[in-house]
């Protein structure tokens, strides 16, 4: 008999705890709440037409902020990334010498 009182308060527990995560899941969803994900990404591309709008939409969906250097590419990369960085807030296209990007990256990395 007491271990039967112990599985039924697990059973109750679980139960009110999916019950909570649900009523949490509809409060946020219905007022526009997304959980945004403190991570940036820094890309380097070069010649990437085939995959990088892909990719690119991938990770923006997923709330990443993405700042992608195209490496002076010769297909039409740059244009794909320029026409996504202007429909979506979360993707940057950085416009300066690689050289210097990664000048700073190693700032960054190595102090």
């Amino acid at each position: 008999m007491g271990r039967d009182i112990w599985i039924q308060w697990f059973i109750w527990i679980f139960f009110l705890y999916g019950l909570y995560e649900f009523a949490c899941m509809l409060f946020y969803r219905s007022r526009g709440y997304k959980k945004k994900k403190d991570s940036r990404l820094v890309m380097v591309v070069h010649n990437g037409e085939d995959y990088i709008e892909g990719l690119l939409r991938t990770l923006a969906a997923q709330g990443f902020e993405i700042d992608v250097v195209d490496k002076k590419s010769t297909d039409a990369t740059r244009g794909i990334i320029e026409k996504l960085s202007h429909d979506q807030e979360n993707i940057h296209l950085i416009e300066e010498d690689f050289g210097k990007v990664e000048e700073e990256i190693d700032k960054d990395i190595h102090p």
